[in-house]
């Protein structure tokens, strides 16, 4: 659909990004349609999964421009910084690639632990 519409979702994007994430926490777009959330101060796994069902709900809501729809999908990998001591910063970039190909893998429109990748499967 063209640059027009490609810059039309990124800023609905990043709407979005500010809507759903709190005060403090920062947002940047690493590049292309990758963006890397830093959420600061304590959450629970169980609130992050939360917080990024509900990001994934939003990017899936219609988005128009010049009267076509843009599909939008989301998958998300996610790493939590008290699962490495210390936190390395080129490690933690890693595991959330690899949690992020795990979401698409499964199907996109997910989102996925990192640590729940590393459990012995039953």
């Amino acid at each position: 659909m063209g640059h027009a519409a490609g810059d039309y979702v990124l800023l609905a994007v990043a709407r979005i990004l500010h809507e759903e994430m709190r005060a403090g926490d920062l947002a940047g777009r690493m590049g292309g349609d990758e963006f890397l959330l830093l959420l600061r101060g304590a959450m629970t796994p169980e609130q992050v999964m939360y917080l990024g069902d509900r990001i994934i709900a939003r990017l899936q809501e219609p988005k128009w421009h010049e009267g076509n729809e843009c599909s939008v999908s989301g998958s998300l990998g996610v790493v939590m910084s008290l699962d490495y001591q210390p936190p390395e910063i080129e490690r933690m970039l890693v595991d959330a690639d690899t949690a992020t190909y795990a979401a698409k893998g499964a199907g996109r429109g997910c989102c996925v632990l990192h640590r729940d990748l590393e459990k012995p499967k039953a």
